[in-house]
């Protein structure tokens, strides 16, 4: 179906809902699914953070991976014996809207390249844009420190 599940939505919700997790619109903060593929994982991330130095390449580049849907966060974790779904608080910064794949990158195109070559902080992939139109769900890529 490609929509959130109804427990998340109101998990999330709750949570933005609390004055002591409040989202912050100017940094583009979020919560968003994470799909790994055992307790294991999810228990080292939760406890070290997302390892930028070994995120797989995909569509969007080399980076931690999200989605704003369980089916989608859940296609991270094909072919594992456990499957595990986890909400983060994500801070996009100043993300890039993409229309095309950017395999194999480890960090966004630049914001302004005839300025500076400062690249954006991570890439959104909007679903039916993305990919030049294929792209079925949302995908989110945060990139870790150039």
């Amino acid at each position: 179906e490609g929509k959130a599940t109804p427990a998340l939505r109101d998990k999330a919700r709750r949570h933005a809902e609390r004055k002591e997790v409040e989202l912050c619109s100017e940094i583009e903060e979020r919560f968003l699914v994470h799909g790994t593929r055992s307790r294991h994982v999810a228990n080292a991330i939760a406890e070290h953070g997302f390892g930028h130095r070994l995120a797989k390449s995909n569509l969007c580049g080399a980076g931690a991976c999200f989605a704003d849907t369980n089916c989608k966060a859940s296609q991270y974790t094909q072919d594992a014996m456990e499957r595990v779904l986890m909400l983060c608080r994500v801070v996009m910064g100043w993300p890039h809207q993409t229309a095309v794949t950017h395999r194999g990158w480890t960090r966004p195109p630049p914001m302004n390249p005839r300025v500076s070559n400062r690249p954006h902080d991570s890439i959104f992939a909007e679903g039916g844009v993305a990919n030049r139109g294929t792209q079925v769900h949302n995908e989110f890529v945060v990139f870790g420190s150039s």
